[in-house]
C-alpha cells in the first residue's frame, strides 16, 4: 500500500499545527510516523512561541542560565535562547570591581543597582553569591562612637558599639580613616593622666574609658608613660 495514501487530507492538514507527539496521540499513530509524514511533505515542525513577561525578562542575565531556568520552571535552552535573542550577556561576577563588591550590603540593593545601571535582582544575586547579608538600616553614629573609629580594630569597635564589623568598616572608610592608623582617642589625655599619676590597674583604666587593656599597653610602650615613682 502506498504510504502516502494512508494519510487522509484532514490528517495531513494537522501536520505541523502542534508537536508531533501531540498530533500522534490525537490521531492514534506513533510519534515517529507523524514525524516521517511531516518531513516527507516538507512541513516544518511546530514552533511554540514562548511568552515572556517583563518581570521574567528582567531576570535574564542576573544569574547563571541554569538557575534562572530552575526559578522560572523553563528549560535551560529556553532561557539561553531568550537571553541571546535580547542581547543580554550571561551573568559573570567578574564584571563587578572589588570596590563595587565591597559595597554590597552597605546600602539597599536598589540604590547600588541604580548607581551601577543594572537591575535590582542583579545586585541581590551577586550579594547572595558573596554571602553578604542584605542591608539593614543602621542607627545614626553618635560623636562618641565616631571617635572610636580607627582607635582599635573594626571588630573591637563593632563589639563595643553593637554594630556589625562591616558597618564599622564602611563608617570608617566613608570618613577617610585609614585602616591600621591609630587615631587619637578622645580620652587619651585622661588615660595618660590616670596611668602616670596613680597605680590603678591597666584593666580598670581600660574599662573606665571604654578601651581594651592592650590599647593602653600599646600607648604606654610607644609613648614611654611611667608610673609614679618609676
Amino acid at each position: 500500500m502506498n504510504v502516502r495514501s494512508a494519510w487522509a487530507p484532514e490528517l495531513i492538514a494537522l501536520l505541523g499545527t502542534s508537536s508531533d507527539a501531540d498530533i500522534a496521540a490525537r490521531i492514534g499513530k506513533s510519534t515517529r510516523a507523524v514525524f516521517s509524514a511531516r518531513v516527507r511533505r516538507g512541513i516544518p515542525a511546530h514552533r511554540t512561541i514562548e511568552k515572556w513577561e517583563p518581570e521574567q525578562v528582567e531576570l535574564l542575565g542576573t544569574a547563571i542560565d541554569a538557575e534562572i531556568a530552575q526559578q522560572l520552571g523553563r528549560s535551560l535552552w529556553s532561557v539561553q535562547k531568550a537571553r541571546i535573542a535580547r542581547g543580554i550577556p550571561p551573568f559573570h561576577e567578574e564584571r563587578f570591581t572589588p570596590e563595587q563588591i565591597a559595597l554590597l550590603g552597605t546600602v539597599p540593593d536598589r540604590d547600588l543597582a541604580e548607581s551601577w545601571g543594572v537591575h535590582n535582582s542583579t545586585v541581590a544575586e551577586l550579594r547572595k553569591r558573596k554571602g553578604v547579608p542584605a542591608f539593614q538600616a543602621q542607627r545614626r553614629w553618635t560623636p562618641d562612637e565616631q571617635a572610636l573609629l580607627g582607635t582599635m580594630s573594626d571588630a573591637e569597635v563593632a563589639r563595643r558599639v553593637g554594630r556589625s564589623r562591616d558597618a564599622v568598616h564602611v563608617a570608617r572608610h566613608s570618613r577617610g580613616i585609614r585602616t591600621g592608623v591609630l587615631q587619637r582617642h578622645p580620652h587619651l589625655d585622661d588615660i595618660k593622666h590616670v596611668y602616670t599619676t596613680t597605680h590603678m590597674p591597666v584593666k580598670e583604666i581600660a574599662a573606665r574609658y571604654g578601651v581594651t587593656p592592650r590599647f593602653v599597653s600599646i600607648r604606654v610602650k610607644k609613648r614611654g608613660w611611667l608610673r609614679p615613682g618609676e
